[in-house]
Formats: structure tokens, sequence, C-alpha cells
């Protein structure tokens, strides 16, 4: 569950210091999932969730007071070509 009030912040930190594998363009914490749009600059996509997924995990993690995975396996992505797609994604 992601409404713990600190969670957002340690996500949002995680995507803000990115900036140059990628850049966040749009995200929002709900309360079981975090649709967000990045422009990838470096790398692969499966490179910045691992990434993402990792780094934010040991962060949720130090504030429960515990180990192991946070997040399910996998991502659902959906990519688009263009800026001209952005208001209906």
């Amino acid at each position: 569950n992601l409404c713990n009030k600190d969670f957002p912040k340690i996500i949002f930190e995680h995507l803000c210091d990115q900036k140059e594998n990628f850049e966040s363009v749009a995200s929002v914490v709900m309360p079981n999932h975090i649709p967000f749009v990045m422009r990838l600059k470096n790398g692969e996509l499966r490179m910045a969730m691992k990434s993402c997924k990792g780094k934010t995990a040991i962060g949720i993690n130090r504030i429960l007071n515990k180990t192991g995975p946070v997040w399910q396996r996998g991502y659902f992505d959906n990519k688009f070509s263009g800026d001209e797609e952005l208001p209906a994604i």
C-alpha cells in the first residue's frame, strides 16, 4: 500500500535524481500503483525501471524497517512516439 505519507517523496526524489537517464514528464502516486510518463535519454526502459524500483524499494523498506520486495515483478509500458500523443495519454 503506497498510502504512507513519506512514500511519494522517496519516489519523486528518485525520479528527479535520474535526469541523465530519463526525464519525468508526469507522475502520480496512487494507493496501489504509480502511473508515470518518462522520456528516455540514455539506456533502455528495462534499466530505468530496474533503477526506479530498486532505489525506491530501499527507501520504502527503511521506513517500514524491513527488507525484501516492495514492487511486483515486471511493469506495464505503453510506448508513444511524440509529444502530440502526450495529451491523450
